[in-house]
């Protein structure tokens, strides 16, 4: 979709307002002047630089027939109403920008451009490339991606705002007199764009509708109507309608209320959802804006409470508009459900983002013989017929833990007298008969490495908690005194003393592995 504003338009709007932008090229830490290219010792391929985790890598520019070009990529200055702070200058260069470096869930991204003549080379991940004015660029750029333009001109330049909506992995862009920032590259876990729903459907009182119905469902998400009130005597139904986005808010499709509102149910996708974002624009009346059970909020969504629910804080940036205002609202704790209400209100681009997972994983390698194995991890679920899942074969003779107890074959079933994984110990698993080796994958949290661990008098199956290997004089510091008899690897290698002096033969004490130390006193070992 080719979208076209007038200069005074943008001028109102000189700054863009994005939305959450996850990871971000803006330019601003390369040093002005800056050259990459052909005159400046770079070849295709090179990587210029890389900012928020995305690769800037050098290409050739071409018209598609004989003309090939490799000449100059300039860290220069951003305009008045384009781009802020640096800005890159291509001139008869390209570059991809390798969005799936930093995010394998891209799903939007947009950026600015300028450009004061020539032609341009576009291509969107595994896309056809697009040779010729960017503005004029097709709508469907790649498989499962679109493509949207807004421009502006003045004199002969042509600004304008691109957004990509789609799984954009990378996206390969090219120009002769072109200027480009602020790319934003934005993840949603769930969202609501509109975009599967027909323009011109409509719901509310006159269309058989009555407050409850499930307009729709996107993503997971149930969009649900509900009354519209000013609090006092007006309590309205009218009408909510799919309609082509506004042309400074939304992408594609947009949702109208007017007199009328609406719940998304973001709480249920199955998933804690901890940010939740999404535009708007408002021409006229007020809004009705809830979040969860908080209180119901009526007047200028602008103008909405920061602590808008228990727990819930709001933001909102906010342009003027011809008419109106365009915004975007942030909603940053446990979000379940939103209510908005408007009179002439516009809302598209609802983004919701889980909760991010604070789960990690230990692969522990196994082999023929005698293995010490430990974890720093807790697994989720601790049973040692679950944790040992992938080795539980013919080949594993037994596993034993500290105080002989056995996870063993008898009379041809598993029988598990361990129970379940402990954390602060190690396994002794032997394996016979097995080509090459095996894989122990455990997943969960990881346990604080300074957790104390008792060392009895005797032999002791000490885990290692350390998620980086360490020196083993140093590991096993806290307890290296006078009850400290010694520690033995899986090799038979000993950290022990010889001739009044510490002696250490292990080395690193390693990951995945435990340590038999003697003792012969009570102790606890804290790893530093």
């Amino acid at each position: 979709m080719k979208r076209v504003l007038l200069l005074f338009t943008v001028l109102l709007a000189a700054q863009l307002v994005y939305g959450q932008c996850d990871y971000s090229v803006t330019h601003d830490n390369q040093s002005l002047g800056t050259q990459w290219g052909g005159n400046f010792g770079d070849s295709p391929g090179d990587i210029a630089f890389t900012e928020s985790g995305i690769p800037l890598v050098l290409q050739e520019f071409t018209d598609g027939n004989n003309y090939t070009a490799f000449d100059r990529a300039e860290i220069d200055t951003a305009g008045v109403v384009f781009g802020n702070g640096n800005s890159i200058l291509l001139d008869n260069i390209a570059m991809n920008y390798e969005v799936s470096s930093a995010s394998s869930s891209a799903n939007k991204v947009r950026f600015e451009f300028a450009d004061y003549g020539g032609f341009e080379n576009f291509k969107v991940n595994n896309g056809d490339l697009y040779i010729g004015e960017l503005t004029s660029a097709p709508t469907n750029i790649a498989p499962g991606v679109t493509f949207d333009v807004v421009t502006y001109s003045y004199g002969n330049w042509v600004y304008g705002i691109v957004t990509l909506t789609g799984e954009v992995q990378s996206v390969h862009i090219g120009g002769q007199e072109f200027w480009l920032d602020e790319l934003c590259v934005s993840e949603c876990d769930y969202s609501v764009t509109h975009e599967p729903l027909t323009a011109g459907t409509k719901w509310g009182n006159n269309y058989g509708n009555t407050p409850g119905d499930v307009a729709f469902n996107e993503s997971g998400i149930p969009v649900i109507l509900a009354e519209f009130t000013d609090g006092n005597n007006y309590n309205a139904f009218v009408r909510a309608e799919v309609g082509n986005a506004m042309d400074n808010m939304g992408h594609l499709q947009a949702l109208n209320l007017d007199n009328i509102s609406v719940d998304f149910a973001v709480g249920d996708v199955g998933a804690t959802i901890n940010q939740v974002t999404f535009e708007f624009s408002d021409y006229g009346g007020f809004e009705n804006f809830q979040v969860n059970d908080g209180d119901l909020y009526i007047g200028e969504l602008a103008s909405a409470p920061t602590n808008i629910a228990p727990g819930v804080t709001y933001t909102v940036t906010t342009t003027s508009i011809p008419g109106g205002i365009r915004g975007e609202v942030t909603l940053t704790g446990e979000v379940n459900n939103i209510r908005l209400g408007g009179q002439e209100f516009w809302v598209d681009e609802l983004c919701a983002l889980e909760e991010a997972s604070t789960a990690e994983s230990q692969d522990v390698t196994v082999e023929n013989g005698y293995n010490f194995v430990s974890s720093y991890i807790i697994p989720d679920n601790p049973d040692m017929t679950e944790v040992l899942s992938n080795i539980l074969n013919e080949n594993l003779q037994f596993v034993r833990d500290e105080d002989g107890n056995m996870l063993q074959k008898i009379g041809g079933e598993w029988v598990n007298g361990i129970g379940e994984w402990n954390t602060e110990e190690g396994y002794l698993i032997k394996i016979d008969g097995m080509s090459g080796s095996a894989t122990i994958t455990l997943e969960g949290q990881a346990m604080d490495k300074s957790t104390p661990l008792l060392m009895e008098t005797g032999y002791n199956f000490a885990s290692y908690l350390p998620q980086q290997p360490m020196d083993a004089e140093i590991a096993f510091e806290s307890v290296i005194n006078g009850i400290f008899v010694f520690a033995r690897d899986e090799e038979g290698n000993m950290l022990h003393k010889v001739g009044g002096e510490w002696v250490n033969n292990i080395g690193d004490a390693v990951p995945g592995e435990f340590y038999l130390i003697k003792m012969s006193e009570n102790g606890e070992l804290i790893y530093p």
